[in-house]
């Protein structure tokens, strides 16, 4: 099927036909907005339907990954099973520190569970390195025409490299991954920083998803998040903006 159902409650609400599985999709927003529990979401409902969901970790490690599905209220173990993979490229910051750390009996448990699934990338010099390794992963486990890629977040590449180099990497990855592949690619990227950059991005992405807190609510102190689709190539969409709230065991769901 050219066209797939993302299975997070309020996105499909939004997105009654899913998402064309040739997208680049943006998921933006202010800290603190929801962006990583979505995008971890999205990844989790791919392997529920039996398809690879690559999870690129840029802001964090896998260990740390994982434990946000769990969190989350989602079975980690069937996630594993139906192919979830962890790209960490954050744990080369810390690598000295866990080979000394003593972790709690769970931790262990949880990094050991997680071991087979997960592929380490040393300190990236660019963008490149990491599409190189996503790649690998995508042609070695036969991810062409399902499951579906997640990056979290592009901002940190931004803080490292030029942000040129990065523009056109991520139009090479959108050309071999979601035109040439037919996989779809969920980025996080942050509001307030680089924002110029963020902006031409938008100009060869496919999908944008916008995440905010609620205006009214901030006016009473109260920060309820909501999402809108602003633009999805190809697809059936509502732009209209919603309230949501991340239920444990359910995901992100309206409200």
């Amino acid at each position: 099927m050219h066209a797939v159902k993302l299975g997070v409650p309020v996105l499909d609400e939004l997105l009654p036909e899913g998402v064309l599985r040739s997208s680049l999709i943006s998921v933006q927003g202010e800290p603190g907005t929801g962006k990583s529990a979505i995008v971890a979401e999205v990844a989790y409902r791919f392997t529920q339907r039996g398809e690879p969901a690559i999870m690129v970790c840029m802001e964090d490690t896998a260990l740390s990954a994982a434990q946000r599905i769990l969190t989350l209220g989602f079975d980690l173990t069937k996630a594993l099973e139906g192919g979830l993979v962890f790209l960490d490229c954050f744990s080369y910051r810390i690598e000295e520190r866990i080979r000394r750390a003593r972790l709690s009996p769970s931790v262990s448990r949880l990094r050991e569970a997680i071991s087979g699934s997960t592929v380490y990338i040393g300190k990236p010099r660019g963008p490149e390195d990491v599409w190189r390794a996503v790649l690998m992963e995508v042609e070695s486990r036969g991810v062409a025409e399902r499951g579906a890629v997640v990056l979290d977040s592009i901002t940190e590449f931004l803080t490292r490299v030029d942000p040129v180099v990065l523009l056109e990497s991520m139009k090479e990855l959108r050309a071999d991954l979601c035109k040439g592949l037919m996989v779809p690619v969920f980025y996080t990227m942050h509001f307030g920083v680089f924002d110029e950059y963020r902006s031409i991005m938008e100009c060869f992405t496919d999908g944008i998803i916008d995440l905010r807190f609620d205006p009214k609510g901030m006016k009473m102190g109260i920060l309820a998040k909501q999402v809108r689709v602003r633009r999805m190539s190809g697809v059936r969409h509502l732009t209209k903006w919603v309230s949501f709230e991340i239920v444990r065991g359910e995901g992100a769901v309206k409200v």
